[in-house]
């Protein structure tokens, strides 16, 4: 009777545990299908965004700010912005902050921080309130902003960076960025 009752106490035992582990299996499938689908959303929202930028090369902040008011609704919660990021030789950065001062924010600043002969400037950023402190971070003074980015510009494909800290409001959250690459009219990646 012992025998008997622990032969079948494994074979039930096996039972349970192959059922446990194709539920999992299920479980597991049905939440990276969930994340991958709100990372499309957003990644769509940020390709709509290329595409005004490709029709408007400079949008000006009242633009950017239409735009990403647009999109919102279709976002889900979780993110806190969408924002442009300008590749340009640190010798222009002057030239960035006075025409980002006349489209309409007197207070812009570009970091000077970075290294490297190019700098990724964030130029536009909404919702503005809470992410205003990240306007004019040069992400090249960062190594996961600044490696995500390179990377999404050598691919041409969307990448998410490494977890980091990011800005909002008075103090920093944990998150990452999610780069989709422009490049200028007849250039590749």
């Amino acid at each position: 009777g012992v025998a008997i009752t622990l032969v079948s106490w494994r074979g039930v035992r096996a039972v349970v545990q192959q059922r446990d582990v194709a539920r999992f299996v299920r479980l597991k499938e049905r939440l990276i299908d969930s994340i991958a689908d709100r990372f499309r959303t957003v990644e769509e929202a940020i390709i709509a965004g290329r595409a005004l930028v490709d029709a408007v090369p400079e949008p000006s902040p009242q633009r950017w700010r239409n735009f990403v008011t647009a999109v919102q609704p279709f976002l889900d919660r979780g993110v806190l912005g969408i924002g442009l990021i300008v590749r340009l030789p640190r010798e222009e950065l002057s030239a960035l902050e006075a025409r980002m001062r006349q489209a309409g924010l007197p207070n812009f600043t570009v970091e000077r921080d970075g290294t490297g002969p190019d700098a990724y400037v964030v130029t536009h950023l909404e919702p503005f309130v809470p992410n205003a402190p990240a306007l004019g971070k040069d992400l090249t003074s960062g190594s996961t902003r600044r490696e995500a980015a390179d990377r999404a510009m050598r691919t041409g494909k969307p990448i998410l960076s490494r977890r980091i800290r990011l800005i909002h409001g008075d103090g920093y959250v944990p998150g990452c960025l999610l780069f989709v690459p422009y490049y200028a009219p007849g250039t590749q990646p």
